[in-house]
């Protein structure tokens, strides 16, 4: 298997990655990296700390960032390589320690904001700073949200091989700033950048329903659900099918994934091999609840217990319908 995936082009981890399969884009970026050539070795370490600080393993993320780092330095980086280190900051010490390091480093880097008249590497490290630097102001506090926007905005400007990222994060700032219009045309534009970006279409979603555009919202689930059909998707896809007035229809949609549900690599691993038909069978209990068959609710509730015991929300459901009868 080694390799095997050793011989994948990393455009497949990244791609995993995006689809939101981070322990497989993880395992393919590791055997990647044991082979790899100095430029190639820089972006694998810098992804698997990425990763592994998304699976909150903070002293693994600030190491492999570290790795980055220098191997970033080695073929003359020098931006991406203080990046990694202030993400290393970040990993083990907090956002706030990390926020004020780059801002001072962006002030000497690009003080006028005219990275565009630099050479296409320092161009390219300079947009993945400032998107940085706007996730970072939103880590730390609420009222950063103008900065965070700015910044935001003067990274997708100058773009890099992944500013989809970047308008994801510019639409996270306008998000909180309450200005779901804009947030959403943020998302979309991350999505015809790379259409396997799952994180886009959960964002897109809920500015959607924010609008609400319940129609645009279940087109988005549709396809967020095609780029990988989590369960916590499959179920808000169901309970917004009920919101239309399509109940039938709802609990159609659950039985058949109830009957051959998808695979869920995080959950599988994190939660426990039952979480995902334990999810559908809770939405399936809520449609039925909601629409006043009690009985059958409380079948489906306690069968997500029996696949999954000590599901809480299973319980609390069971706990209601008892409780109502």
């Amino acid at each position: 298997m080694a390799q095997r995936l050793a011989k994948k082009p990393m455009s497949e981890g990244f791609d995993l990655w995006d689809r939101g399969y981070s322990l497989g884009a993880m395992r393919l970026f590791i055997f990647k990296a044991e082979t790899s050539p100095p430029f190639q070795l820089g972006p694998c370490l810098d992804a698997i700390g990425h990763l592994l600080l998304n699976l909150e393993e903070y002293s693994d993320a600030k190491e492999n960032f570290g790795y980055a780092s220098e191997k970033y330095e080695l073929i003359q980086q020098p931006v991406l390589a203080e990046l990694m280190k202030l993400k290393g900051i970040e990993a083990v010490e907090g956002a706030q320690v990390a926020l004020p390091q780059l801002v001072s480093y962006l002030n000497v880097t690009d003080p006028q904001r005219n990275a565009v008249t630099f050479d296409a590497k320092t161009k390219a490290g300079v947009a993945r700073a400032f998107a940085y630097l706007a996730e970072l102001y939103l880590k730390v506090d609420a009222a950063y949200v103008g900065n965070a926007i700015a910044d935001a905005e003067y990274a997708v400007s100058l773009g890099w091989d992944r500013v989809h990222t970047g308008y994801v994060i510019l639409g996270e700032a306008r998000q909180l700033a309450g200005d779901f219009a804009s947030a959403l045309q943020a998302f979309e534009k991350a999505i015809s950048l790379c259409p396997n970006y799952l994180v886009a279409y959960e964002h897109a979603v809920y500015c959607a329903k924010q609008l609400q555009d319940k129609t645009k919202a279940l087109e988005l689930l549709n396809a967020a659900i095609n780029v990988h059909p989590r369960s916590a998707l499959i179920r808000e896809k169901a309970f917004l099918i009920s919101d239309l007035g399509n109940d039938v229809e709802a609990l159609q949609f659950l039985e058949e994934l109830i009957a051959n549900p998808p695979p869920e690599e995080t959950e599988a691993v994190t939660i426990g091999g039952g979480s995902t038909l334990a999810t559908l069978l809770k939405a399936k209990a809520a449609i039925l609840a909601d629409s006043g068959r009690m009985e059958e609710a409380l079948a489906a509730a306690q069968k997500a217990l029996e696949v999954n015991p000590g599901d809480e929300e299973a319980e609390s459901i069971v706990a209601d319908i008892q409780g109502s009868s």
